[in-house]
């Protein structure tokens, strides 16, 4: 039985869909935990959904308005306390991920993971791990081990060079995410996780690290090689692609090939795309835009002074 811990937007889940449905098709019992608006997705994957706790449109807001760095997260101070309760919510819906069945499905089976792969925005991973004696797997398409290659991605820190610098940025976040909320992990810990509390001045902002987690990132190396300072345990592993399953097909694996996919909205679209030159592609996934106006019209501008056809995917922030 393996639980995927999966905290983020549709482009951080859709990735681990894809190691779910491999998972599957080899007889493991797969369970992938994530926000609920994200459970038809999962489902249309054919794949177990448990509720995590969070608003990955919130989630996703507040990345915009704190530039995604811990200096922004400072500057944006007004709404800590709003953030911490959210996020205490999230890591508090992490151990019954592991441990119970779908609260909203009648028919769902008793479960208690044997495996958990998680991304490190869950923050409570490790410590479920440890609750379960279970192994832990950390995935992720952003760099979060420390090397002086490029810099922890929160940092704030240009990548343009190389040196300690940016080897120092890990354990310069991994600590600051830490002190921000140690007292609500602690408290966890004794409370539901029954552990013992981790004392002040263990570092414990760089657990996985120190205690050599295996980090698969899920990325080509061909577009960014494994840096030569990352440990064995550490891997490069390439991208992950995922397609939804029909209820013929989740019965029989063996079936489930990606196809091309037949609807009749898309009908004018591939119409459109087949009138003329490869379009340009600019998509905003699941960003909250402040200024979606402004951002269309610049758009607008680009393509007429570029003379290029132009495909925008909007998504959240409705362009």
């Amino acid at each position: 039985r393996i639980v995927f811990l999966i905290v983020g937007t549709h482009g951080d889940v859709l990735p681990f869909l894809s190691l779910a449905q491999m998972l599957k098709s080899r007889g493991h019992r797969v369970r992938l935990a994530t926000h609920g608006v994200h459970r038809a997705m999962v489902l249309q994957h054919a794949i177990e959904f448990y509720p995590l706790a969070g608003d990955p449109r919130t989630l996703s807001k507040w990345m915009v308005e704190s530039g995604g760095t811990i200096i922004g997260e400072v500057r944006t101070f007004k709404s800590a306390n709003t953030k911490l309760a959210m996020l205490k919510d999230i890591v508090h819906s992490l151990w019954y991920a592991c441990t119970a069945p779908d609260p909203y499905d009648p028919e769902a089976s008793p479960f208690v993971a044997d495996a958990i792969i998680a991304n490190p925005p869950t923050f409570g991973h490790i410590h479920c791990a440890e609750a379960l004696g279970v192994p832990l797997h950390m995935m992720f398409p952003q760099p979060w081990t420390p090397t002086t290659a490029f810099p922890h991605p929160m940092s704030g820190l240009n990548n343009e060079q190389i040196g300690d610098k940016n080897y120092r940025s890990y354990s310069v976040v991994d600590q600051a995410m830490w002190l921000g909320n140690a007292s609500m992990i602690n408290s966890w810990r004794r409370k539901t996780l029954q552990l013992r509390p981790i004392r002040n001045g263990t570092f414990a902002g760089s657990l996985l690290t120190r205690l050599r987690v295996p980090f698969s990132y899920m990325w080509s190396p061909a577009f960014v090689p494994k840096p030569s300072d990352w440990p064995d345990f550490v891997r490069v592993v390439g991208a992950f692609s995922a397609h939804p399953v029909s209820k013929t097909d989740a019965a029989n694996p063996a079936n489930n090939e990606p196809r091309t996919p037949h609807n009749k909205a898309l009908a004018p679209l591939m119409a459109w795309l087949e009138q003329g030159e490869p379009p340009i592609f600019i998509g905003f996934g699941s960003m909250v835009i402040k200024k979606p106006e402004a951002l269309a019209d610049m758009i607008k501008e680009a393509a007429a002074a570029t003379g290029k056809r132009v495909l925008v995917q909007s998504n959240w922030s409705k362009i």
